[in-house]
């Protein structure tokens, strides 16, 4: 590993609604820079939890010679406005401009760094931006942007659960599953005096918003124009080690839902790495979590991904 990583936030001006906060992980200055990241993170709460390791992960990259900006956009983070003011657009749209930012200011092979929701804006931006984009690193990716709002759904009514005195973790009162039907019902989100607005996992979102995440996909098919070299692609699911499925299984045993994914991308002519690592969900605990492991194989695939572009 090289130099101590320079970390350096920055409020980037000339965006619509005020400014945008990001932070910059750079090398150290006797490192050779090899790349640039954009480190797209997941909204509400699960922002707040992850950025420690996020930025931990940032700087054993930067140490290696990469360049990852952290960048919040539009309601999210230390960025200016209010979540339930953003959109989709809006957050489609801060991506697109602060890639184009950071592809101007440096010279070197751009990828995007996507965890959890992150990972489909990821491939929402490669959508949009398959020539420039050389590579996308997906940390516990979401096949579907209804399977993060439902996951904050079931949040919502576990809290109303405890709440009430009801007992939890027995079959009797589970935790339902959430449908669609189920988010648009006024027990899905925490009481808001206005209709268009829910509450999910504590952070205030407006119903279109959500919406238009439960329609994300992660799916390949407009990702790549056909000219060109296609953008490598990671997908690292991650599982507790508490988790029974998790234990005991070796890297080639992927969770279906991962092997799902990394199939589809396949065959539409992306060249796919996908594993499965035991790591415990630091977006959703209040305690640190290492990801040593995690940290170490994506870093592999980074370098691999450059060792295969660079060969003869």
């Amino acid at each position: 590993m090289g130099q101590p990583s320079l970390v350096e936030p920055e409020i980037f001006a000339g965006f619509p609604k005020g400014s945008r906060f990001g932070l910059w992980v750079r090398p150290g200055q006797a490192t050779r820079a090899r790349g640039l990241i954009l480190a797209i993170q997941t909204p509400g709460e699960e922002n707040n939890l992850a950025r420690r390791t996020m930025v931990a992960a940032a700087r054993h990259f930067a140490e290696a010679g990469f360049v990852i900006l952290l960048f919040d956009p539009f309601g999210v983070g230390d960025s200016d406005g209010d979540t339930v003011e953003a959109s989709l657009q809006d957050w489609r749209a801060d991506l697109m401009r602060i890639a184009h930012l950071m592809r101007q200011r440096h010279d070197l092979p751009f990828l995007v760094w996507g965890l959890r929701l992150g990972s489909l804006l990821a491939a929402d931006l490669l959508i949009s931006q398959s020539d420039t984009i050389d590579g996308v690193l997906m940390w516990a990716p979401l096949a579907h942007g209804r399977t993060w709002v439902d996951h904050l759904q079931r949040g919502n009514t576990l809290s109303r659960m405890i709440r009430s005195g009801r007992p939890v973790g027995d079959s009797a009162t589970a935790v339902p599953s959430a449908t669609p039907a189920s988010v648009d019902s006024p027990s899905a989100a925490d009481n808001s005096p206005d209709a268009s607005v829910l509450i999910l996992g504590g952070t205030a979102y407006q119903r279109s918003l959500i919406d238009d995440i439960r329609r994300l996909s992660l799916n390949p098919a407009s990702a790549w124009s056909g000219y060109g070299l296609p953008a490598r692609i990671a997908m690292f699911g991650l599982q507790s080690a508490q988790d029974p499925l998790a234990r005991g299984a070796s890297p080639s045993e992927l969770p279906p839902a991962l092997q799902t994914m990394a199939s589809h991308w396949r065959g539409s002519g992306f060249p796919v790495h996908a594993r499965a690592l035991a790591c415990e969900p630091f977006w959703a605990s209040q305690m640190p979590v290492d990801a040593p492991d995690l940290f170490e194989q994506t870093l592999a695939w980074l370098e691999e991904r450059e060792r295969t572009v660079l060969a003869p």
